[in-house]
């Protein structure tokens, strides 16, 4: 098992609490979103990793023109990065109002209503 894949089932592991707490016609999803979830996040800690490494923007060099471009990586978190809160979003949806009740975490603070 890679380094990755054992971070991708730690990550899921912190799911386990709320999955248990999905009503059991909707586990089936829970547990899809769960799994995208964990693996969204692991991919987004290793592109944050590459972003510090080497920026945000790169040099592209085609022999004619030099010029800056959006670091591949910084593309790659941007697209995922909604989609894994939209997952997060959907998750709590899911989840019965008992335990959706927690405090609001910073994220949920700054993430717009309808995501």
């Amino acid at each position: 098992m890679t380094d990755t894949e054992k971070k991708i089932k730690a990550a899921k592991k912190k799911f386990d609490k709320f999955y248990e707490s999905v009503p059991e016609n909707q586990r089936d999803m829970a547990i899809d979103l769960i799994n995208n979830i964990a693996f969204m996040q692991v991919q987004l800690e290793i592109l944050r990793e590459q972003i510090l490494e080497h920026g945000m923007v790169s040099v592209y060099d085609n022999g004619k023109i030099q010029q800056d471009v959006v670091s591949p990586y910084c593309k790659a978190y941007s697209q995922i990065q909604p989609k894994y809160i939209q997952s997060i979003n959907l998750l709590n949806k899911l989840l019965p109002s008992s335990c959706a009740s927690v405090e609001p975490d910073e994220l949920s603070e700054f993430t717009p209503v309808g995501l």
